[in-house]
């Protein structure tokens, strides 16, 4: 299979340019930036082209005709040039077609329809573009369809209706587009349907919970482009949610983030511990550690009309009950912050000093680390409120780099010379481990009494985890209870 082109640059000189088997016009040197005009002057043996890449020119329009005999072509893109406008209508008889991609152009306008009998289609990418308005009705008979990407476009609104009978459709890109609202509902039969990035787009209204809701949902990109301290930064849910990672709200968030929050807090109870951290956390009121019980219905008794800072106020006294009943029943006491608790002057709260510092002494004590062959598993230490405050710590630092284990379970599975750094940290606060060192005897998955298996695989999870949420807890005892 050959394939010749007839290229005609800005000074109007010209050339052709020969291909075997591919074609493959990408960006590798400053002179296809100098291309204006591309034409298709022969194509031999055309079922045999799989591949048509043209990637990097200054070209306005392009012809597709001599494409409409390439039955086997599987990957088709014009990208990264000039492109105002392309018409379709050759991709008729393309009917193996998998990827399509003209992002970064100047499209204006595009018609899908010439794509109906490219049932096998599972990219389309039009990111980049100026697009105001598309028609997605042409993707619904495209049961293997994976992706679509439509970040930086010129669209107000996406009717989304035609991509609910896409049963394998995975991830949507409508980042930084003018939509104000958009309906997320036909999303909800997609069962394969991963990731969401809407970056750049101030939502009058997002309804979260038709896409959240699917098991194999795991990832959620917001972002609103005024603040550098977003609302949503973006939400991870291995399990389907295993953590919401937010940011700490340095800077007064947008007025109706509490609206947001409270639909993420109206998700369903048995994601209690990381959907209510996450609401926390976004609220700025990570002082009071991690709360390891279900407090979705006091959030959603909230009225979503409240601003960022009526809401917080709302909870602080809640909070303050809720967690003085958890350090009364033995609970954990990860993530409290001691210190900035005790400015609230809440006598509820300084009465329980005592009995904070004993609970965690008492945890502390108890800490058996199973030394195995080069490695320490430490698990009874992380689920400590200082074990977990060290390792977090540390994790953020990248100072651990563990053992032969994969890189997600370093923290837990640390080497010797990584062992040694916690044991010293340790020490520095007055605790030391005792060490099973015995060969013959067997590792023991441990699992805490003061807390429930949420919490404990969602601790577990943080520390696992490449980046973590934001609250810390001081690692020395100075900043707690004594």
């Amino acid at each position: 299979m050959s394939i010749k082109l007839k290229v005609i640059h800005k000074d109007g000189t010209q050339n052709e340019l020969e291909f075997e088997k591919s074609l493959k016009l990408e960006d590798q040197s400053p002179i296809f930036s100098k291309i204006a005009e591309i034409e298709i002057l022969s194509l031999d043996s055309p079922s045999d082209l799989k591949e048509f890449i043209i990637n990097g020119t200054a070209i306005r329009r392009f012809d597709l005709t001599p494409i409409n005999s390439c039955s086997n072509l599987r990957t088709l893109a014009i990208s990264n040039n000039k492109l105002q406008d392309i018409d379709l209508s050759p991709l008729r008889s393309c009917k193996n077609l998998l990827h399509l991609f003209f992002d970064r152009s100047e499209l204006q306008h595009i018609d899908l329809s010439p794509l109906y009998s490219c049932t096998n289609l599972e990219t389309l990418e039009l990111g980049y573009n100026k697009l105001k308005e598309i028609d997605l009705t042409p993707l619904a008979s495209f049961k293997g369809f994976k992706h679509l990407g439509l970040r930086e476009n010129q669209l107000q609104s996406i009717d989304l209706l035609p991509l609910s009978s896409c049963v394998d459709f995975k991830s949507l890109d409508i980042s930084q587009n003018p939509i104000q609202n958009i309906d997320l509902s036909p999303l909800a039969s997609c069962h394969a349907f991963s990731s969401l990035s809407a970056w750049g787009i101030l939502f009058h209204d997002l309804d979260i919970t038709p896409i959240i809701l699917n098991p194999n949902f795991n990832t959620l990109h917001l972002f609103w482009p005024d603040s550098d301290s977003s609302v949503i930064r973006w939400i991870k849910a291995p399990y389907p949610i295993d953590s919401l990672r937010g940011t700490r709200l340095n800077r007064p968030a947008p007025k109706d983030s509490w609206l947001l929050l409270h639909k993420i807090a109206s998700l369903p109870h048995h994601l209690s511990i990381p959907i209510q951290s996450y609401v926390l956390n976004s609220l700025g009121l990570q002082e009071y550690g991690l709360i390891d019980t279900d407090i979705s219905e006091f959030l959603c008794s909230i009225s979503s009309d409240l601003s960022i800072n009526e809401a917080r106020e709302k909870l602080k006294p809640f909070l303050m009950e809720t967690i003085c009943r958890q350090i009364d029943k033995g609970g954990t006491t990860i993530g409290l912050d001691v210190e900035q608790l005790l400015n609230q002057s809440d006598p509820q709260f300084i009465r329980r000093l005592n009995l904070i510092s004993e609970l965690r002494d008492s945890e502390m004590n108890g800490v058996v680390v199973k030394k195995m062959y080069n490695e320490y598993a430490i698990h009874q230490f992380a689920l400590t409120a200082y074990g977990f405050s060290i390792l977090l710590n540390l994790k953020r630092q990248q100072s651990l780099r563990g053992g032969h284990r994969t890189r997600k379970r370093r923290v837990l599975y640390p080497n010797e010379e990584d062992f040694a750094r916690i044991q010293k940290l340790a020490a520095d606060i007055g605790y030391d481990f005792n060490i099973d060192a015995d060969e013959n005897s067997y590792y023991e998955p441990f699992e805490p009494k003061n807390m429930s298996k949420q919490m404990l695989y969602y601790l577990l999870g943080i520390l696992q985890r490449e980046s973590f949420s934001e609250f810390s807890l001081p690692a020395s005892k100075s900043a707690n209870a004594t």
